[in-house]
């Protein structure tokens, strides 16, 4: 079970500290250039540019992430129940990011997806 949750805490802080940055950066320079984020991609979707989606990104992925990893560190009560509802943010989050920018980019969703299944697979096998 160690294990488990050490690859937990792992992926959660990955996910916690990509997230957090790049939320950061989007907020910071909305037009996307920095995180390398066309502007264009937002024509479909209801945004004008990065800052809402960069300040979404920072708290249901950033800090939501780097806090669970801290409970997940400290062996908290019912982390693993967090871990699983951080997975299911994740994968939610990346699906409505294809749906409005009409496509799939692999460099960016790809990781997203393998770190979310993984979130919620390990979540399910430590329940209590």
């Amino acid at each position: 079970m160690y294990r488990l949750q050490l690859i937990l805490f792992i992926l959660l802080l990955l996910n916690g500290l990509a997230a957090t940055v790049g939320g950061v950066m989007m907020i910071m320079d909305p037009t996307g250039a920095s995180v390398h984020l066309p502007l264009e991609w937002l024509k479909e979707a209801p945004f004008h540019n990065y800052t809402w989606p960069g300040i979404i990104l920072l708290l249901s992925n950033g800090l939501l992430s780097l806090f669970i990893a801290w409970i997940t560190f400290k062996g908290a009560m019912q982390y693993s129940y967090w871990a699983l509802l951080q997975g299911f943010i994740l994968v939610g989050f990346v699906t409505i990011e294809c749906i409005m920018l009409g496509q799939f980019v692999g460099w960016l969703h790809i990781p997203s997806y393998v770190i979310g299944a993984g979130l919620i697979g390990i979540g399910f096998v430590l329940q209590d």
